[in-house]
């Protein structure tokens, strides 16, 4: 089996312990839920993990040190395993921490993200390692193409003897127009080679082109070798996920309803994903999809995230949920889990 070997580092088992916090207003989830949702997604899985939470803010320079703050925190890691989820994304632009004069990362800054690997990896979580932020990379510019491939030689070199409960997912949502299929191939496979040089067997994600998306899996072209799996995201339909957010070009506060169409659109996505799996044989992970929370419509957001969901268990994909502390999208948030969003994402049964 693909990568079922590295479960021996322990941290498949999801653990089953809830409680509720009262006087603090902090809500745990019923973490029994998520266990049965999670065993069975494995047993259908070639992964060692299966549900997962992205902790993101390192991926930008604005919320890089609040990030730093939250993610230092052993109670994040302690709270996200609680509640049933075995991995976390986390989201980062080593372009923060790189100096291109000395082509070197930043060893203060590089010691406190060895710290967060650390605390994660102490409570058992799996971790991938997500080189984010970088939209526009492109290849046929030489600076680029450096930067991308000795930042990636750096950081495999730097973690090689770390467990295998860390992987590496290479790039987030590459632009198609910065980096159209072909040439996304061509640097992700010499990411791959160059990585492969001290992590003979560590598990690598590459990103699916234009912006992970699920149509355009059919473009891809992997190098041979084993451990090797392709990230999607879904965020279709955007009008509905991205309601109320002016920055996605939304109308502050317009609620959107789900409709027929809406729907279709993302059954679309799902079986475009579904297919490229059965044509390939390549594993796949759904590294982000949500939505804004705090404005959809519940019923509507309930039927979107069990749909995702329960596609990916009939499908052995892991799942990553985007995000975990946020007022908007996140599934927690000022101290409580949203329950009733966790109900639908582990297809609790009434």
């Amino acid at each position: 089996m693909f990568f079922k070997i590295l479960a021996a580092a322990g941290a498949a088992a999801v653990a089953v312990t809830s409680f509720v916090h009262i006087n603090d207003k902090k809500v745990d989830y019923d973490a029994s839920v998520s266990a049965a949702y999670s065993e069975k997604l494995l047993e259908k899985s070639e992964f060692p993990f299966s549900v997962g939470i992205n902790t993101n803010y390192l991926e930008g320079a604005t919320s890089y040190n609040p990030g730093l703050r939250y993610l230092s925190n052993n109670e994040t890691y302690e709270n996200i395993k609680r509640q049933g989820f075995d991995h976390i994304r986390i989201p980062i632009d080593f372009r923060l921490v790189y100096s291109e004069k000395t082509k070197t990362l930043d060893e203060t800054e590089m010691k406190k993200f060895d710290n967060i690997l650390d605390l994660a990896e102490s409570v058992g979580l799996y971790i991938t390692i997500d080189f984010h932020g970088w939209y526009d990379i492109d290849s046929s510019k030489a600076e680029d193409k450096e930067t991308f491939l000795t930042i990636w030689g750096l950081v495999a070199e730097r973690y090689k003897d770390r467990s295998e409960l860390i992987s590496f997912e290479l790039m987030n949502e590459p632009s198609i127009k910065t980096l159209p299929a072909h040439k996304l191939n061509v640097l992700q496979n010499e990411a791959v080679a160059k990585i492969r040089e001290t992590n003979p067997t560590r598990l690598i994600i590459c990103a699916a082109p234009d912006g992970n998306q699920p149509w355009q899996l059919g473009e891809l072209q992997l190098p041979e070798g084993d451990n090797l799996a392709v990230a999607v995201h879904i965020y279709h339909p955007g009008d509905f996920t991205h309601q109320g957010f002016t920055w996605a070009g939304r109308e502050a506060g317009k609620q959107i309803r789900l409709d027929d169409k809406m729907r279709d659109e993302l059954m679309w996505n799902l079986n475009e994903t579904k297919k490229f799996i059965d044509n390939t044989g390549i594993p796949v992970v759904l590294n982000e999809f949500g939505l804004n929370l705090s404005l959809a419509e519940r019923e509507d957001s309930s039927w979107y995230l069990s749909t995702i969901t329960e596609f990916c268990l009939e499908n052995g994909i892991p799942w990553t949920y985007w995000q975990y502390n946020d007022d908007a999208m996140g599934l927690y948030h000022r101290g409580t889990w949203d329950v009733e969003a966790m109900d639908a994402l582990f297809l609790k049964e009434e």
